[in-house]
């Protein structure tokens, strides 16, 4: 499913959060930074994922299974994931394998999740 904002389902999101990331976006263009070419996406756990244009100010919930059916319709050639979890590799590699740019933000936090996610997978597989 792909609700996608400004369309059909813009009643599905808040206006305002979504006013107030654009503003956000908006306030950081006027940075002397270089811009990102392509989506960002953030992944969640139990929510379909955020995707978020800035090219075309487009906000949009997106199911995982959809990701990269979505991206390139879009013409999405390159992504930034907010982090790197082992529940997305199957579809990071999804997206890589089609050609679609993968860039990571990485944490510490979220290196720490995925070698302790990574240790209990791999002592579940060995007790097995």
């Amino acid at each position: 499913m792909i609700g996608m904002i400004g369309e059909a389902n813009q009643e599905r999101l808040d206006s305002k959060l979504r006013e107030k990331a654009l503003e956000l976006y908006r306030r950081l263009e006027g940075l002397p930074l270089p811009k990102f070419q392509g989506a960002t996406v953030d992944f969640h756990q139990k929510r379909p994922a955020m995707v978020f244009i800035a090219e075309k100010e487009l906000i949009a919930q997106v199911e995982n299974g959809e990701l990269l059916r979505f991206l390139v319709a879009q013409g999405v050639r390159r992504v930034l994931v907010d982090a790197l979890w082992p529940s997305n590799v199957a579809i990071l590699k999804q997206l890589i394998e089609s050609g679609i740019e993968v860039w990571v933000l990485t944490r510490p936090s979220a290196l720490h999740g995925w070698r302790k996610n990574t240790r209990v997978s791999q002592r579940a597989s060995w007790s097995g």
